[in-house]
């Protein structure tokens, strides 16, 4: 599981988002969040899986 926590219209780097790619790819759960309120949600939905 991986959450990559950005400011405003910050993007992932290559690297980061090259390693949320694996981490997918190996059935991890990974995402982008830009606030507080996303990050809830993200981790909500990973105990519902």
């Amino acid at each position: 599981m991986a959450i990559e926590l950005k400011v405003g219209s910050n993007q992932p780097t290559k690297i980061q988002k090259y390693v949320l790619e694996r981490i997918r790819a190996s059935g991890g759960k990974a995402t982008v969040c830009r606030s507080v309120e996303e990050t809830k949600r993200f981790m909500e939905n990973l105990t519902e899986d």
